[in-house]
C-alpha cells in the first residue's frame, strides 16, 4: 500500500508542477502582451507626428511588424518579448525622449536654432551635418588638418557662419557646397583674428 501512495504522491506533485509552469507561462505571456501593448502605442504615436527616429527606423528595417502575442508559440513569445524590450528601452521610441535626444543634439553642437515640427529640425540638422561632413572631408584631404581641428571647432565655425550670415538652415541643402567653401574660408580668417 505504501508503494501505492507513493506513485499517488509523485504524479500529484508532477500535475502541480505541471500546473505552475502553465500558470508562469500565462502570466509571461500576459506580461509580453502588455510590454507590447505599450511599444505599438509609442509607435502609433510617433507615426502619427511623421517623424523618423532611429527606434522607429530599427523597427521598420526589421520588417516593421507590430507587436504581439497572438499564435505563438512560448519561444516565439520570448524573441518578440526580447524585441518589445529593444524597442521600449531605445531613448527615441517614444516621443518625449526623441524631442530629448533631439534638444541635448542640439546643445551638444551649439546649433542655435530653434524648430517648430520634426520636418524643420530634420531639415535643419541634416543641413548642419552635411555641411560639417564636407568641412571635415575637405580638411582631412586637401588640408590634412581635420583631426587637429576637431569637431566641437568645425560646428563652432558652422554656428557662427550661419549667425552671422542670418541663415535658416532648412533652405541650405542647394547651397551645402558653396557654404562648406565660405565656412572654411572663414574659419581660416577667424584663426588669423
Amino acid at each position: 500500500m505504501d508503494g501505492i501512495d507513493h506513485i499517488g504522491r509523485a504524479e500529484r506533485k508532477a500535475n502541480k508542477d505541471l500546473a505552475n509552469k502553465a500558470k508562469r507561462i500565462k502570466n509571461y505571456r500576459k506580461e509580453v502582451s502588455r510590454r507590447a501593448s505599450i511599444a505599438n502605442k509609442r509607435l502609433r504615436r510617433l507615426q502619427a507626428t511623421g517623424m523618423s527616429t532611429p527606434a522607429l527606423e530599427k523597427w521598420r528595417e526589421d520588417g516593421g511588424e507590430y507587436f504581439s502575442v497572438r499564435g505563438k508559440s512560448y519561444n516565439e513569445v520570448q524573441a518578440e518579448m526580447a524585441r518589445v524590450n529593444q524597442y521600449l528601452d531605445s531613448a527615441t521610441s517614444s516621443i518625449s525622449g526623441a524631442k530629448k535626444v533631439v534638444n541635448e543634439m542640439i546643445d551638444n553642437t551649439g546649433m542655435d536654432i530653434e524648430w517648430s515640427d520634426w520636418k524643420d529640425v530634420r531639415a535643419k540638422t541634416k543641413a548642419f551635418f552635411d555641411i560639417s561632413s564636407k568641412i571635415e572631408q575637405y580638411l582631412r584631404t586637401v588640408e590634412d588638418r581635420a583631426s587637429s581641428i576637431g569637431y566641437q571647432k568645425i560646428w563652432s565655425a558652422i554656428n557662427r557662419y550661419v549667425k552671422d550670415m542670418n541663415m535658416d538652415l532648412a533652405y541650405v541643402e542647394a547651397n551645402v557646397e558653396n557654404i562648406t567653401a565660405d565656412v572654411v574660408k572663414a574659419m581660416d580668417v577667424w584663426d588669423e583674428d
